[in-house]
């Protein structure tokens, strides 16, 4: 397991169960959060195509999946430090049982197919109502478990990346800038981020 699942994992131990965390005794999240669960699915749904289930395309489709989540203000979720999670959602349990919500909405609608529907599908039946542990699970579908796997097999995209005149500049600036999202993406086994500097 990646240090970013075992972290989210213990953090997850030790938390009450959804029905204990209102204060007010309340079991169900409230009408007003299920209303903006539908309103949020629908806008980011209509933006995230369905996953192919194929690894080529998974890159492509998770930055789709994180840049809606970030339009629409729900940062903390698909944030890559499980820190800022626990504390979002401890200050704001009624925005983190939405941003779930809409989460586990999302990952219903668009996989369907592949290794990543049986992760996410794993991660579902493990804890119905965490939709950042299934995101984590399908982001980390196809990385290496091991840090130094994952790094040379993303060193191993750098040396193939090539220019072609025929597609032309952007073509190549966006595998360039996907691979450096793939090492910023990356942590060591301290959970440090892996992203390369400018130089």
């Amino acid at each position: 397991k990646s240090y970013l699942s075992q972290q989210h994992e213990a953090f997850i131990k030790q938390e009450p169960e959804d029905g204990q965390m209102d204060s007010d005794g309340e079991d169900n999240i409230t009408e007003m959060i299920r209303a903006a669960s539908a309103k949020y699915t629908a806008v980011i749904k209509s933006n995230v195509e369905k996953h192919s289930g194929k690894e080529e395309d998974h890159g492509k489709w998770l930055a789709t999946l994180r840049s809606e989540f970030q339009l629409n203000g729900f940062s903390a979720i698909i944030d890559d430090k499980e820190s800022v999670w626990i504390n979002y959602r401890k200050s704001k349990p009624n925005k983190a049982k939405l941003q779930e919500r809409v989460m586990i909405s999302i990952l219903n609608g668009t996989v369907k197919i592949g290794q990543v529907y049986t992760k996410f599908q794993s991660a579902r039946t493990l804890r119905p109502l965490d939709g950042r542990g299934m995101y984590i699970a399908v982001k980390e579908t196809f990385h290496s478990v091991g840090y130094r796997a994952s790094r040379r097999k993303i060193n191993r995209k750098l040396a193939k990346l090539q220019f072609d005149e025929e597609e032309g500049y952007s073509v190549f600036k966006l595998l360039f800038t996907e691979i450096m999202s793939d090492y910023a993406s990356l942590n060591n086994r301290l959970g440090e981020p892996c992203e390369m500097s400018l130089e």
